[in-house]
């Protein structure tokens, strides 16, 4: 008869209760605790200035679960109908979400974009929203915001093979100064062309966009100290904000 030592008999227990354990902890069901809810990183997600049919950046919200138990969200949605607001969850890009389970001690994360719609207004609007979290019979709700603005945007019509795609400015042009404008590659001032850019008027380039004066073209600027002309990269979240 084959006797065990004492280090095969420490060994066999581990796995045995190690194998308890994980059958225990992976088979528990949801607690449904009405007094049992979710915690957030934040009750308010804002969006800084989104120009009208541009995405905005992707945002972050965390969902935890601080309980000492499992939880099942039985629906996470968006509430408004016909929403700006788009969200990920779990890598799948929806509208809502159903029996979404949080284990003990742990969290999830959802991502979240605006697309805003152009408005034809030159003042700055808000688009506002709520992602709904309903969890044993209690919902609950996180806010989320956009500040939108309607633009002049400046896109190419020109595709060369051995250049940056570009628009051609022509003739004596005076932007307006009541919209902000968004330049998407280059924009060129053609030769014996002028472009007079008023005070107070923004200028935003999107990811490359430059604007280039061609020989015998001439660009005026007409800043004031009152009203200065801005010229800036078109991302408005915190990282880049103070950028060139």
């Amino acid at each position: 008869m084959h006797r065990l030592s004492a280090p095969n008999v420490i060994i066999l227990i581990g796995l045995i209760i190690s194998g308890q354990l994980l059958f225990s902890c992976s088979d528990k069901e949801p607690d449904s605790d009405p007094s049992l809810k979710l915690s957030f990183s934040s009750d308010t997600i804002i969006f800084d200035t989104v120009f009208t049919t541009i995405g905005s950046y992707t945002q972050t919200l965390k969902v935890y679960n601080y309980n000492s138990s499992k939880l099942l969200i039985k629906k996470i949605a968006l509430k408004g109908d016909a929403t700006s607001f788009s969200i990920n969850i779990d890598g799948q890009s929806v509208s809502s979400a159903s029996d979404v389970e949080i284990e003990a001690k742990d969290s999830i994360y959802i991502f979240m974009k605006v697309t805003i719609d152009p408005v034809n207004q030159n003042l700055p609007l808000i688009v506002t929203d709520q992602i709904e979290f309903e969890t044993n019979g209690n919902l609950q709700h996180v806010d989320l915001v956009a500040w939108g603005q309607d633009a002049y945007y400046h896109t190419p019509d020109h595709f060369p093979s051995n250049f940056p795609d570009y628009s051609v400015i022509q003739g004596d042009v005076t932007w307006a100064n009541d919209k902000p404008h968004v330049v998407y590659g280059y924009l060129v001032v053609d030769s014996a062309a002028k472009l007079t850019i008023p005070s107070g008027t923004k200028t935003y380039f999107h990811n490359g966009g430059l604007l280039m004066v061609y020989k015998d073209g001439a660009l005026q600027v007409n800043g004031t100290v009152d009203e200065p002309v801005l010229f800036r990269n078109d991302r408005q979240d915190a990282f880049y904000r103070d950028l060139p």
